[in-house]
């Protein structure tokens, strides 16, 4: 995810003031989920899935749509229709924000926005009559379009929501045809999201297997290892001593002696003897 910029005059805005807490804690997870232009999918099931991997089953896509109506109304956020989707964006996300991308990752808005979120549904079913492989908005998780082609292709859209949070991006095509073997219903796609975020979120790319091979192995079910390094305990530090010891006094007795070197050795070795006997003792 890249980084956001928030100036202290925040906390001050009277505009997210008159928002709700729900309303305001979305808007401030939808300034990270944006592109560098402020614009993200307004798909309510995906929004919730994306601002709030672990409580997809606390949080209903009912609510999702009552904090986007608030933030049309306070101009805070605009949705548009283009190229048969429905985009949402931050108003005024590049005036505080620096994109770092050349080009926005959705299409750019028209003169026409939408005013409510009722609006948006209307947009959508009407798209959808006119689509050959079109779903029943009741249930758009009840019919799966398997036409690669089609705007409307759900699971085409999962695993670009998919592929653009896993960190490792190679393999484009063989995760693709991992994503349609697996077909993942609503439930295992929030799963499946919330899962890369945490179980990767602190390894290096470089050691983040292929999608396609996370697909495949069903690795969302795998547990979760932490690389945490716990403090030496007291019978660790003595075992360390001793082992310390013990080197020294190999050191000490390889190789002949002779003369003075030989009584030194001699005296190195009572002196290491008796160290390693109170080490044991203390052990």
């Amino acid at each position: 995810m890249p980084n956001r910029w928030l100036r202290d005059s925040i906390l001050a805005s009277r505009t997210l003031a008159e928002l709700s807490d729900f309303a305001e804690r979305l808007f401030f997870r939808l300034l990270v989920v944006s592109d560098d232009y402020g614009r993200f999918n307004s798909d309510p099931a995906i929004l919730r899935s994306v601002c709030f991997p672990l409580l997809t089953d606390k949080i209903k896509s009912a609510r999702i749509e009552k904090a986007l109506n608030e933030l049309i109304r306070s101009r805070i956020a605009r949705f548009y229709l283009t190229e048969g989707k429905v985009i949402g964006e931050l108003i005024n996300f590049t005036r505080f924000q620096q994109p770092r991308a050349k080009k926005s990752k959705f299409p750019e808005p028209g003169h026409e926005f939408l005013r409510t979120f009722e609006n948006i549904r209307e947009q959508m079913r009407a798209i959808e009559s006119q689509d050959d492989h079109s779903r029943a908005s009741t249930d758009r998780y009840r019919d799966r379009s398997s036409d690669p082609n089609s705007d409307l292709d759900l699971v085409a859209k999962q695993f670009e929501e998919f592929y653009e949070a896993y960190p490792r991006r190679q393999a484009k095509e063989d995760a693709e045809a991992a994503w349609r073997k697996l077909n993942p219903n609503e439930q295992l796609f929030s799963r499946i999201l919330a899962d890369i975020r945490s179980r990767f979120r602190a390894i290096d790319v470089n050691f983040v297997p292929l999608p396609a091979k996370y697909l495949n192995g069903a690795r969302w079910n795998d547990e979760i290892i932490a690389n945490e390094t716990r403090d030496e305990t007291s019978i660790d530090i003595s075992k360390r001593l001793m082992r310390e010891a013990k080197e020294e006094d190999d050191a000490k007795n390889r190789g002949p002696q002779s003369g003075d070197n030989a009584d030194r050795g001699l005296s190195g070795m009572e002196t290491a003897r008796g160290n390693s006997t109170a080490l044991r003792r203390i052990y």
